[in-house]
């Protein structure tokens, strides 16, 4: 099924993570389970209003810098973080906090551009983004103020500098986004059942 042939990593090559050889599909099954599974968390996370158990996460707040340059990292992590709180069983504590998690990200959008700038391009922020997104949901649940949150960040060795990169964020050139900024966001009506813009 697949065109391209598998060659193993020489050992001269740089060490990189490497994924699996995947075996060939035969009759499709794997392939329609993995794509469930995706449609599964999808719809968890931004589907459809009339879908009960979505989220309804705006990506605005979760995938979008200061400047309104799309992450992929951060949207992934996002996935990722209501793929956690389902297997946990923390939707409803989630939902319970998530007016106020998200105006946390609103404010501190910083954050999310120090985590991308000092990991690097693609998804290598992805760990630490969504590590931020559960050291911010703990603290809340604890009823932690947003200093207190913040030291918190500050003290995690995997978000290390995320504090010390956010003034360098603020002198970006691009013009803000008018569409994600926060004011534009918060100006959307709060949804009632789901407690978020």
């Amino acid at each position: 099924m697949w065109s391209h042939k598998y060659t193993e990593p020489s050992a001269r090559r740089k060490k990189v993570a490497v994924s699996p050889r995947l075996e060939d599909d035969s009759d499709g099954t794997s392939t329609m389970n993995f794509l469930g599974n995706i449609e599964d968390v999808a719809e968890l996370a931004v589907g459809p209003a009339e879908c009960s158990k979505s989220l309804g996460l705006d990506q605005g707040i979760y995938a979008y810098g200061q400047s309104g340059k799309f992450i992929p990292a951060a949207y992934i992590a996002s996935f990722r973080f209501v793929q956690e709180l389902e297997s946990k069983k923390q939707l409803i504590p989630f939902t319970l906090v998530r007016e106020r998690f998200e105006d946390f990200l609103l404010t501190n959008k910083g954050f999310l551009n120090a985590l991308t700038h000092s990991k690097g391009s693609r998804t290598r922020s992805l760990e630490s983004i969504l590590k931020m997104h559960r050291i911010v949901c703990d603290q809340m649940r604890q009823e932690c103020t947003d200093y207190e949150i913040v030291v918190a960040l500050e003290a995690d060795p995997a978000l290390k500098g995320i504090r010390k990169n956010v003034s360098e964020d603020d002198e970006d050139t691009r013009p803000p986004s008018k569409k994600f900024s926060p004011t534009a966001v918060r100006a959307k009506p709060i949804c009632q059942v789901k407690g978020s813009y």
